[in-house]
């Protein structure tokens, strides 16, 4: 069954429910960096954040629910419908997956965690019930790109599940993954993230890390539209640039997690 919500939605609603609830525990919340939902504008974002603690870069997925058993998880791998399953774009069609992989393993100052975020559930209704429970988080797998792995084909590949918490079915070459990461799990991994470099993602790290997107984009023989190493507003605005740069070349929204003035 195809998914009947928006990805713009589903986005929209983790993001909101991230920063506002299940990591208010986790020094303090900078504004999240979505260019998408701030008028299409590299402005206007929080420039009073002091320190970023760490960087949150998250794809958005939905999810098609399997209610058949002549899948390839089903024949091959043992799973019993129903259960959730997204796809990553193939090589055909998009260099995304080999970007995110990128991004995830790169080293930069401040610390990255890079995630493909997909829900369990498809129905406009649910989302609605689960945001108004504040569950859609919960009720979200977390998956970083380094846990489906590199692949070389022009092949699809899915990525299914039956809880947040594991296992996930990976495919076109089954394989399978025994946890997942919740939420619960990313609080605690944003937690020692922040406590670990605490003291370093002042603006000159937030321009090194645009800096390191920039540079990914461009081995790929991709030119984007803000030059970091000239720009003024890369130098007054790097939290702004790192958005858009994620937004526009990665598919993906970019979160600041750190400490205000």
């Amino acid at each position: 069954m195809k998914p009947g919500i928006s990805e713009f939605s589903y986005g929209y609603a983790v993001t909101e429910e991230l920063l506002n609830f299940h990591l208010k525990a986790v020094p303090r919340i900078g504004a999240p960096t979505l260019p998408s939902l701030t008028a299409e504008s590299t402005r206007g974002y929080d420039l009073k954040i002091r320190f970023v603690h760490s960087m949150l870069f998250l794809q958005f997925k939905l999810s098609d629910c399997m209610v058949g058993g002549k899948v390839l998880e089903c024949a091959n791998q043992g799973a019993v419908p129903p259960f959730h399953r997204f796809y990553i774009h193939s090589r055909k069609q998009s260099r995304q997956h080999q970007l995110l992989l990128q991004l995830e393993s790169v080293q930069s100052s401040i610390p990255k965690l890079v995630f493909y975020v997909a829900p369990q559930f498809h129905k406009p209704g649910e989302l609605d019930k689960f945001y108004a429970r504040k569950q859609v988080a919960n009720r979200s797998v977390f998956v970083p790109p380094s846990l489906i792995g590199a692949f070389y084909d022009h092949d699809s590949h899915t990525v299914a599940f039956k809880s947040p918490s594991g296992p996930l079915l990976i495919n076109s070459e089954p394989r399978t993954v025994d946890e997942a990461v919740g939420v619960e799990s990313l609080r605690r991994i944003i937690a020692v993230a922040g406590r670990d470099r605490a003291s370093i993602g002042d603006s000159g790290a937030v321009l090194d890390l645009a800096r390191v997107l920039n540079s990914i984009v461009l081995e790929e023989g991709v030119h984007p539209d803000i030059d970091v190493a000239s720009s003024t507003l890369a130098r007054d605005e790097p939290l702004a640039v790192v958005g858009h740069l994620a937004r526009n070349y990665f598919w993906c929204e970019a979160v600041a997690i750190g400490t205000v003035q």
